[in-house]
This record gives structure tokens, sequence and C-alpha cells, in this order.
């Protein structure tokens, strides 16, 4: 991990990956912005796990690091009826994981 993080960011991770439908989300995909503006850093989430309901619902567990990532953490959802859990909409055109969106092109697999 450590040479990863050494050698990579957001945008070569996001560069180096392919489109993933939500449908077909797995454990080891990436919800990968790269820098939106100038001067901002992007963010990227690690899908650590995913839960499928008989309905068809998606609920997503994430795990991320932070700035310089050395270490990684689940993400807490603040919502208390959904923590840790992240309920994804098939049909929005972005998902929110905490405090960050992730629009529908950048959940990405390698």
């Amino acid at each position: 991990m450590r040479t990863v993080y050494g050698t990579c960011n957001t945008a070569s991770v996001f560069r180096e990956t392919k489109e993933r439908a939500l449908k077909d989300i797995q454990p080891g995909d990436v919800l990968v912005y790269p820098s939106r503006h100038k001067g901002y850093y992007g963010h990227a989430v690690l899908v650590a796990d995913v839960a499928r309901s008989k309905s068809g619902k998606i609920a997503v567990l994430c795990i991320e690091g932070n700035t310089p990532a050395r270490e990684v953490h689940v993400i807490r959802n603040l919502n208390p009826f959904q923590n840790p859990w992240f309920v994804l909409n098939e049909k929005s055109d972005s998902y929110y994981i905490s405090v960050f969106r992730f629009n529908k092109k950048e959940l990405r697999y390698y």
C-alpha cells in the first residue's frame, strides 16, 4: 500500500480504471473523482462490501484514507438508521458517501 499511496493520485486512479454501472457494483470497486476545480484535491473511496435487498436496493460499506493516505477507516454514515451503510439509488445521477458527492461515471473498477 505504501507504494500505491506514494505513486498514485485520484487523477491516475480515474484514468487507469473503467466505468462500472451501479447494478454491477462489487467489493473492490472505487468511487473516485479527480480534482473538479483547479487547485483542489480529488477524492476516492473504496467499496469494501455490497448488500442487495430482494427488492433491488443496493447498499455499500466504504473505506477511505485521508491525505496523506497511510491508513484506512470505515466511513461513518451520519444517518443513525443506516450507519455505516450507504443506500445508493440506481436512478440517481450522483451518489452521496458521507460529505462527498460522486457522479455515476465515477464508479470505477480495475
